[in-house]
């Protein structure tokens, strides 16, 4: 008998619903986001296994990396293209992970490419510089203010580092002492400065393509 999963990801949990061919939850459990935890989760249906449908959230690859690396196959689910049911008299996590589970067992799940390992941070920087150009095209003085043109997950995501708070920027950009420096020149906005730092950080990427 072959079994499917779907996961139902959250920032600090998730929802793990494991099926049969005629849609019995044979395994259903809220767990912490712990890959030992889901792995051992997994271990009565390895052989039956034909997939986990893990949703596209901002947190997805540690899950995603770990999986693949035990050899489970691992559909990255669009989200975006699954249509919610008209019928559908609930709708919490345990039934969003079963809802996965059923349409991977149906073969209609909707997936996205899961990025290579090596890829993921050129990918992120050149959707970083998309948002960012249009900023600094637009007039000096409608731009955004500097902590709006990042969003709230760039300090874990690109690595922000922080002093005292008097001198950081967005991105791990700061501000010179030196009054030379263009930074401190009227106008300039954190955008510019990311922008230029996108281009060195993509410069090595574009050596080794």
């Amino acid at each position: 008998m072959a079994h499917y999963c779907g996961i139902d990801l959250h920032s600090n949990h998730h929802v793990v619903v494991v099926i049969d061919d005629e849609d019995k939850r044979v395994y259903e459990k809220r767990l912490r986001n712990e890959l030992d935890s889901t792995l051992e989760a997994l271990v009565p249906f390895r052989k039956t296994l034909q997939g986990v449908a893990v949703e596209s959230t901002f947190n997805r690859y540690w899950l995603i990396d770990g999986l693949q690396e035990a050899g489970i196959v691992v559909k990255l689910v669009n989200t975006a293209a699954v249509k919610q049911y008209d019928g559908l008299k609930y709708s919490d996590d345990r039934h969003d992970a079963f809802r996965l589970a059923h349409l991977l067992r149906l073969g209609i799940l909707p997936t996205g490419y899961i990025y290579p390992k090596t890829q993921r941070a050129v990918r992120d920087l050149l959707r970083r510089r998309l948002f960012l150009v249009p900023i600094r095209q637009q007039p000096v003085d409608q731009r955004p203010k500097p902590d709006l043109a990042f969003n709230r997950n760039s300090h874990c995501k690109y690595g922000t580092e922080k002093d005292d708070g008097s001198n950081s920027r967005p991105g791990g950009l700061h501000l010179s002492s030196d009054p030379s420096r263009p930074d401190r020149l009227p106008g300039y906005s954190a955008g510019d400065s990311a922008i230029g730092t996108i281009r060195i950080r993509c410069r090595p990427a574009q050596r080794r393509i």
